[in-house]
């Protein structure tokens, strides 16, 4: 091994082990005993709760399993540097009845076992087993080189499994837990779809996103995603600049020379191989799943190819981090507006950069701030800045990405008076402690605005940004002249004050409650 191959793993190890930390941190926030969840019903009105009786209700009354979380049967994350187990799914979501194929490397080869969970209530253990795989083998695969061009690394490794999805398999949010003989553990999550039946709310997972913030392999030496990307030792002690960046692993944004332009599906997800942010999409789907909303589930890639049609439900639930968007994925979130769907935004900074994506390649595109090469459609940067077809987000939302946050905050309480708050017992000025956090939205009042006919501002929470620059974070709520409603909350925390076990508030799961049920009323 090269010097400089040494030092990138070295750093890797390092980088790795607070890596695998916080993986353990979001595959057990869910964990049994004084982590689980209470029911979520208890203490809201039977004005605010759905009627049971539901396929939802029906699934989460089987019995739960804490099987899944890392450190279960002594289990391990493995590492990116080392491999130990890791895969990818063929398809990010699938129909009941169809097939998906799950590509799979173990080093050194040897035998492991895929078992199939479903995310839930499950009286607060938060999934169930679904099957277990036989015991199958897989050998180790190679990490090509990123693209010269565009960073891209895409994957071909060799199907080990193949799971044919039964027909009765209810839609939800599915995680492929891969166990390896000698105990390391993977996560391969995936979604099963129902495109035929309606339901009251279809939740959408931010698949787009999680590839975007995809470090897959954090290694120290190969990985790339839109954000990061490593560069040599020499580069890094060659530029003070550079150095700086590299060794304390601090963010490059943009200006990260190494970064990617392309990002490929076909690969795992960094470190235990649960998304980025994952721990938002857990809090949300426990809560809903505990309080019995009939629900059906998709991803933005779903959204993008055309495959929901807003017209079977009620409301668009967008449970998580949602910040890559395609033009057919915006396009759509408005048509369903337009006729008559409500939509749901749980966190903040969504639908803020414009990506493209090729269905043949799995692949896609978001130049940021370097020249898009490709103007068939108008080159990917900021949808509120892009030429060709500029759109401020708040649009659509209400409101938009203002900035980042240190540490957690207070949401201050802002039209008390509004239905959305009833019943919640909150006052103008009240704090709601430690669910601002992660990154915020605001009204930008010189901005183009949603065509609304009635808009309300939740919160008014004053906040600043690294730079000093003051701003004002918002939740929105409008009601569009077709009838719709549409909630953004302006923070990445809300999911969090929903159903994780530490911050759930009840003022919090009472006013998303409130407008559930004024979208299912409406």
């Amino acid at each position: 091994m090269s010097s400089t191959s040494k030092f990138l793993r070295d750093l890797a190890k390092k980088t790795n082990t607070a890596s695998a930390a916080r993986a353990v941190l979001r595959a057990t926030h869910l964990k049994s005993g004084p982590g689980r969840l209470s029911d979520p019903r208890v203490g809201l009105p039977a004005s605010v709760l759905p009627a049971g009786g539901n396929r939802i209700t029906a699934e989460n009354a089987k019995a739960g399993s804490a099987d899944w979380r890392m450190g279960a049967s002594k289990s391990r994350p493995g590492t990116d540097y080392e491999r130990q187990i890791k895969g990818y799914a063929s398809t990010d979501s699938v129909a009941a009845g169809e097939a998906i194929d799950f590509h799979i490397a173990v080093e050194p080869a040897g035998s492991f076992t895929v078992s199939v969970y479903r995310l839930g209530y499950y009286g607060g253990a938060s999934a169930r087993r679904v099957l277990v795989s036989p015991t199958l083998t897989a050998a180790p695969q190679p990490v090509p080189t990123p693209d010269q061009e565009t960073g891209r690394i895409a994957l071909e490794w060799p199907v080990a499994w193949t799971l044919d999805i039964p027909k009765d398999w209810t839609p939800g949010t599915y995680v492929a837990v891969l166990d390896k003989a000698d105990g390391f553990r993977n996560y391969v999550p995936f979604v099963v779809r129902d495109d035929e039946a309606s339901a009251d709310f279809l939740v959408v997972l931010p698949s787009t996103s999680w590839q975007a913030y995809n470090w897959w392999p954090r290694d120290g030496i190969t990985g790339r995603n839109v954000y990061y990307g490593y560069v040599t030792k020499e580069a890094a002690e060659s530029d003070a600049a550079l150095k700086a960046k590299f060794s304390t692993d601090a963010r490059g944004w943009i200006s990260n020379p190494a970064r990617a332009t392309q990002v490929s599906f076909a690969r795992p997800y960094f470190a235990d191989g649960l998304p980025d942010g994952f721990v938002r999409e857990q809090s949300f789907i426990q809560w809903a799943e505990g309080m019995g909303y009939d629900l059906s589930y998709a991803t933005g890639l779903d959204l993008h190819a055309g495959r929901i049609d807003p017209t079977k439900y009620r409301g668009l639930i967008f449970a998580g981090h949602d910040e890559y968007w395609s033009t057919d994925m915006y396009r759509h979130a408005e048509e369903a507006v337009a006729a008559g769907t409500s939509l749901a935004f749980l966190t903040a900074n969504n639908a803020y950069w414009h990506v493209r994506y090729d269905e043949h390649t799995r692949t896609m595109s978001c130049y940021k701030g370097f020249e898009d090469p490709h103007t068939e459609d108008f080159p990917t940067g900021m949808w509120r800045a892009g030429e060709g077809n500029p759109r401020a987000e708040q649009q659509l939302m209400g409101v938009q990405y203002s900035g980042i946050l240190k540490g957690r905050h207070p949401l201050i309480v802002h039209e008390a008076d509004h239905w959305f708050w009833s019943g919640t017992g909150l006052t103008n000025g009240d704090e709601i402690p430690g669910l601002l956090g992660g990154e915020a939205d605001s009204l930008f009042e010189a901005m183009p605005r949603a065509k609304a006919e009635e808009q309300a501002l939740l919160t008014a929470s004053p906040y600043t940004i690294s730079n000093g620059t003051n701003f004002t974070q918002n939740t929105s709520i409008y009601r569009s002249p077709s009838g719709a409603w549409v909630f953004t909350a302006g923070t990445f925390l809300w999911p969090l004050g929903l159903g994780h076990p530490t911050y759930q508030d009840k003022r919090i799961t009472r006013a998303t409650a409130n407008f559930l049920s004024r979208v299912k009323g409406s």
